[in-house]
């Protein structure tokens, strides 16, 4: 009985475990840049685990993931791990995929990383020195540091649904021109030059 109870204590500290996997930050360049992103832990498929995130393309929800086919790391769609965009023959000891390595296959050219998340606490100090102003806005917004006035960014804009409508790059209390942009809501995601990620909400008026 005693075997059991421990047998029953492994397996939920395993689970709990899993589900505490963190987030990756997967970047590409090139034809499939519109799914760089922040990929959410979502199980294990082969041992290994399994990551994914919806992106809005061509009209319809297509969910992105990184896994493991039982030979090598992907980049695949829709659940089929055969549809690959990218792979990764590093198979490193544990289940978290390869940082680097990452061959094109499917996508026609590019490349691809990734990266870890930061810690929660480092995501909240880093968005809490952030400022984004006019907002409501009608023709551009500013993206205040008050850490570092003078390094820059990378950011996307994205609509409700999840497209990716601009990406640029920019320096911290530089406009950012949104005046062809529909009214609405929309979600800047800001990436500093040390890699740490926040996203603000603004409306367009």
């Amino acid at each position: 009985m005693k075997n059991l109870y421990l047998f029953i204590f492994f397996v939920l500290f395993c689970q709990n475990n899993l589900n505490a996997q963190s987030p990756i930050n997967v970047i590409i360049t090139g034809e499939c840049s519109d799914v760089t992103g922040t990929y959410i832990f979502n199980g294990l498929v082969n041992g290994k685990n399994n990551y994914t995130k919806t992106f809005f393309i061509d009209g319809e929800n297509v969910v992105i993931g990184v896994g493991f086919d039982n030979t090598k790391w992907v980049l695949y769609a829709n659940g089929d791990l055969l549809d690959d965009g990218f792979s990764n023959i590093a198979v490193p000891v544990g289940s978290a995929p390869p940082f680097t390595g990452w061959v094109n296959t499917g996508c026609a050219d590019g490349t691809m990383i990734i990266e870890q998340v930061l810690s929660t606490s480092n995501v909240v100090f880093f968005d809490s020195q952030m400022t984004l102003y006019p907002n409501p806005t009608t023709s551009f917004i500013i993206i205040e540091n008050s850490r570092d006035i003078n390094s820059s960014l990378e950011y996307s804009i994205t609509d409700i649904v999840g497209r990716t409508i601009i990406r640029g790059k920019a320096n911290f209390k530089e406009k950012i021109f949104v005046e062809n942009l529909p009214k609405g809501n929309y979600f800047i995601e800001i990436q500093s030059e040390i890699g740490e990620i926040v996203t603000k909400k603004f409306i367009k008026n």
